[in-house]
């Protein structure tokens, strides 16, 4: 029984000694990234390498064209992308263990022309950051905005957006400028920072603010007062209308009117017309002053007068025989006036 024991456990030791010798290798790309451009000569670089276990030697292809052998670790390739044609390419690394059995890893790659070769690590998109106003801020009137940009290759432009509309470029720091927010309706706005480097790489930065403006104080009607005559007022002939106006973006003209008929428009403070109330009936009429502003907001002010202009009339004395209408002369006697009659009696 010992000796089939012994014989037993020989057998097992022989038969997994075989296993561990046919460990295959592993190997994986590290550099250059996947859908990198590459471009002229790359000798031993560790811009393109690969990491390998269980290997005594790997191999490189461009394609199906062996380019290089490394034996040694780092494993790296050494070629020129000049040699192929520009456009895609697969670069494959095979590992080869001692006993023959290999391990393979492939890497898609763009050969380029020098204008068109960039390094991930040699340019990196540039950092922005919305530095004022703070997201979710309420703001009004005239605000200032600023961001901070970075890039390792210097920033080119920082671009400043209202929600899609292009606020300013600015293309040097500190980046910033300033946003009337009347020109936006009420509510809620995206703020953007776009920053760009010299190779047309961009970072964004964004945030929202609260627009509340008062729609009062943006553009209010003028206010207008008639001031002469008075309200009530009797008058009579030529008078003269005043009024004084104002506004906050400035009153543009005051239209005077007697009821429904424009008398005159002025242009200008002291704001005032002419009447000649013969023109119109006696009685109760309506004086009005309307004031305009530059956006063609309006009120009025209003009174009513009283219009008393006097009638004349004359009738012309009469004489017939010896009476007079105006002045009855009978038999040289005057009744209202006095009148050189029959005996002349009359004062001179």
């Amino acid at each position: 029984m010992q000796f089939q024991k012994k014989t037993v456990a020989v057998a097992v030791t022989l038969a997994l000694a075989p296993l561990a010798a046919l460990a295959a290798p592993t190997v994986a790309w590290k550099t250059p990234s996947s859908g990198a451009t590459m471009y002229g000569a790359y000798a031993n670089s560790s811009q393109c390498e690969v990491t390998a276990s269980g290997a005594n030697r790997v191999k490189f292809y461009v394609d199906s064209q062996e380019v290089a052998t490394d034996s040694s670790s780092p494993y790296q390739c050494a070629f020129d992308t000049r040699k192929f044609k520009t456009g895609t390419h697969t670069l494959k690394a095979t590992a080869i263990a001692s006993d023959g059995t290999t391990a393979s890893a492939t890497r898609s790659v763009t050969f380029g022309t020098s204008s068109t070769s960039t390094s991930t690590t040699s340019n990196a998109a540039p950092s922005v950051s919305l530095t004022s106003p703070a997201n979710g801020q309420t703001v009004s009137g005239t605000i200032a905005y600023a961001a901070n940009a970075a890039d390792d290759k210097g920033v080119a432009r920082v671009l400043f957006y209202a929600d899609s509309t292009l606020l300013a470029t600015d293309t040097s720091a500190p980046y910033g400028g300033s946003l009337n927010t009347t020109t936006l309706a009420n509510g809620t706005h995206t703020l953007r920072a776009v920053a760009y480097d010299a190779s047309g790489l961009t970072a964004t930065s964004q945030i929202s603010i609260n627009v509340q403006n008062s729609t009062a104080s943006t553009n209010a009607a003028p206010s207008v007062s008639l001031t002469s005559p008075g309200n009530g007022q009797t008058v009579s002939g030529t008078i003269t209308l005043s009024a004084i106006a104002a506004d906050d973006k400035g009153v543009s003209r005051v239209v005077f009117m007697a009821d429904s008929t424009t008398l005159a428009t002025d242009t200008s403070a002291p704001y005032s017309a002419s009447l000649n109330t013969s023109t119109l009936a006696n009685g109760t009429h309506v004086i009005k002053a309307q004031a305009f502003d530059a956006s063609g907001l309006s009120s009025t002010s209003q009174i009513s007068v009283n219009v008393q202009n006097g009638t004349s009339t004359s009738t012309g004395g009469t004489t017939t025989g010896g009476t007079t209408t105006g002045g009855t002369t009978t038999g040289g006697t005057t009744t209202g006036g006095t009148t050189g009659g029959g005996n002349g009696g009359g004062k001179n």
